[in-house]
């Protein structure tokens, strides 16, 4: 084999054979920022014991092209399922547990204000035990529907940047494709007319290919910049739940201190069973 047609078939085979870039995005519970992945450039080493020119083994070229591209990209879906799969089974694992223990959280809350009513003698005492129950109830029911409105909107957004990450990298590759097919079928005309030169042709397909190559780098590369894009969606989160616990829990000691001052008014003394000495109330979560 000649250095010449050694060199041929190294550089073509790179050219070919570049690895699609596909992005790995991995969210573990809601909160979890996104980490894209690229590949890396795979170039196929040109194989040994044959003497054929650029434009002769084209054909070849181009099957082996369309094979690995469809492989990365039946790959880039497995991995999108498996990770799609993943964040939902664990939203709705965290979803499940909140319920569970606000179940146990009212079973327990119920029981204090069966003790509240029990305590209570007078009409004065049961309208305001009454009142602290309706208060109380009132304010657990705000709080869990702020929070859940929180996550709500955090899970959309979230979802939301997934698919416009998909919808970039996907673009970015079909770009790729696009332009790398025109590359080759240009070649592939210029090597079927008349005094073709196998050099040059190659020599243009190349660059062209890498063209395609370094826009798609670049598209990419905006992509993985969008993981801080999380970043606010988290905040505003959080924001949200800080202000529903802190509403909340002024609407407790509000609710506490109007009971407190009536018991201990009606009776002269100290909290109705239900309370303790420093006037807390039962479970409110």
């Amino acid at each position: 084999m000649t250095a010449q047609h050694s060199k041929v078939r190294t550089v073509v085979g790179a050219a070919l054979m570049i690895g699609l870039m596909a992005p790995a995005l991995t969210f573990a519970q809601d909160g979890s920022a996104p980490e894209p992945t690229l590949l890396r450039e795979s170039p196929t080493r040109a194989s040994t014991g044959t003497t054929l020119n650029f434009c002769t083994r084209i054909g070849e070229m181009e099957t082996k092209w369309n094979a690995r591209v469809a492989e990365r990209e039946s790959k880039l879906t497995g991995k999108r399922d498996e990770r799609t799969q993943k964040l939902a089974e664990k939203q709705t694992d965290r979803s499940g547990k909140l319920g569970e223990h606000r179940g146990e959280w009212d079973a327990t809350r119920e029981a204090h204000f069966a003790k509240l009513n029990e305590m209570a003698t007078t009409d004065a005492e049961k309208a305001a035990v009454l009142k602290f129950q309706n208060d109380l109830t009132a304010a657990i029911a705000a709080r869990r529907t702020a929070v859940d409105a929180a996550i709500s909107d955090f899970r959309t957004a979230l979802d939301k940047e997934i698919a416009d990450r998909k919808a970039a990298v996907d673009a970015a590759i079909a770009t790729f494709k696009s332009e790398s097919a025109a590359a080759l079928a240009k070649a592939k005309t210029d090597c079927a007319a008349e005094g073709a030169k196998p050099a040059a042709i190659r020599e243009a397909f190349t660059a062209s290919v890498k063209a395609a190559q370094d826009k798609m780098k670049t598209a990419l590369a905006a992509v993985e910049k969008r993981k801080d894009a999380l970043k606010p969606l988290q905040e505003s989160r959080k924001a949200a739940v800080q202000k529903a616990v802190a509403d909340f829990k002024a609407a407790v000691e509000k609710a506490r201190i109007e009971l407190k001052e009536v018991l201990v008014t009606s009776k002269q003394a100290a909290p109705a069973a239900g309370t303790s000495s420093d006037g807390a109330v039962p479970a409110t979560n």
